[in-house]
C-alpha cells in the first residue's frame, strides 16, 4: 500500500479474499492494519500456519508484538505496531541485554531480546522508613530535628527505628 495519511485520517474498512483493512484512526504508534494470507479451507475459523482459531479469536502475531482476530470468512486481521528493540519498566526504556534494579529496590531485572523483561526474585531486606527517609538495616541517622549531643537513630533487621537520646 503506497497511499500516506497524515495522523488522526480514518481509514475504512473493506473485505477482500483473504485480506481484510480493518478502519483505523491512525495514531503515533499505529499503522494501518491488515491481515496474513490464510488458508480458505475453514470457513468456520482461521487457518494460520499449523494454528487454527475459532472467529472471534485473538492471538499473539509471530513478531511477538501485534495482535490478529480470526474474522468470517477464514480472513484474519492484525495490528501492525513498530516492534521495540527493547523493553519497558517503571517508564523507563531499557536496550536489549541491558540490566537495571527492579523496582523493590534489592532485585535486579535486565531486558531480554524478546521485549520482555526478567527480574530475581530474591527476598528483600526490610527497611525502614523515617520522617519520609527509606534505610536499609544498620543504616544510623539523626532524628528528626537533628542532634546536639549526639542522639542516633537506627534501622533495625525487622524494619523498625530505634532511637536513643542522650540526656540534656
Amino acid at each position: 500500500m503506497s497511499d500516506s495519511f497524515q495522523h488522526g485520517t480514518t481509514i475504512g474498512s473493506t473485505l477482500r479474499r483473504n485480506l481484510l483493512w480493518v478502519g483505523v484512526t491512525l495514531t503515533a504508534a499505529f499503522l494501518v492494519a491488515c491481515g496474513p494470507s490464510v488458508s480458505d479451507e475453514d470457513e468456520d475459523g482461521c487457518q494460520v500456519g499449523d494454528q487454527t482459531y475459532a472467529v472471534g479469536e485473538s492471538f499473539q502475531d509471530a513478531d511477538g508484538c501485534n495482535t490478529c482476530t480470526c474474522q468470517d470468512g477464514g480472513a484474519v486481521a492484525c495490528t501492525e505496531m513498530a516492534c521495540l528493540d527493547g523493553c519497558t519498566y517503571d517508564g523507563q526504556n531499557y536496550d536489549a541485554g541491558d540490566s537495571f534494579p527492579a523496582s523493590d529496590g534489592c532485585n535486579s531485572c535486565s531486558c531480554e531480546s524478546d521485549g520482555s523483561v526478567a527480574c530475581t526474585t530474591m527476598a528483600c531486606a526490610n527497611t525502614c522508613t523515617y520522617d519520609g527517609q527509606v534505610y536499609n538495616p544498620g543504616d544510623e541517622f539523626e532524628p528528626i530535628g537533628g542532634s546536639t549531643c549526639g542522639d542516633m537513630c537506627s534501622c533495625l533487621e525487622d524494619g523498625t527505628v530505634d532511637c536513643e537520646y542522650c540526656a540534656s
